[in-house]
Order: structure tokens, then sequence, then C-alpha cells
């Protein structure tokens, strides 16, 4: 029996299609931050001190490290939180 998929996951492999991503390549991205992040894509996931430095793995992607901080102060910059 199939799974439904999680509101997140679709929104983001109907995102990766309207920017041009073949289906296949769009499934297997979601795929991947569903493995990152569980099926519900949480971009409020935190993984605590995940990161090789130590850091925090952070939103759908489990960011860390550097691209964690470029995450952080993107949302600041937009004014929103980066979950």
């Amino acid at each position: 029996m199939a799974k439904s998929i999680s509101p997140n996951a679709l929104l983001l492999y109907n995102k990766f299609l309207e920017l041009g991503i073949k289906p296949g390549t769009a499934a297997g991205a979601v795929g991947s931050m569903i493995g990152e992040s569980g099926e519900k894509l949480n971009p409020a996931a935190i993984n605590p001190k995940d990161g090789r430095d130590g850091s925090d793995s952070i939103g759908m992607g489990q960011w860390n490290q550097g691209r964690a901080t470029a995450l952080r102060r993107t949302a600041e910059q937009m004014g929103t939180s980066p979950a």
C-alpha cells in the first residue's frame, strides 16, 4: 500500500518541478531531504550538535556550519524565521 505524501514534501516537489527539474530528479531530492529531517519534512527540525564542528543541523535539509549560518542570515534579512 502506498503511503501518502506530506504537504511539505508535495510543496517541495512541485516547487522543484516549477524550477524545471525533471520529475525523477525532483522525487530523488525530496526523498533525500525526507531522509534528513523525517517524512513530514519539518522545516523546524533540529539535530543538536550533529555538524562536524559540533554545530546544530537545522531545517529540512539539516544544514549545519556555513549553510545553517547562511539560512539564518537570509531568514533574518527577509524578516522571517528559518523554520
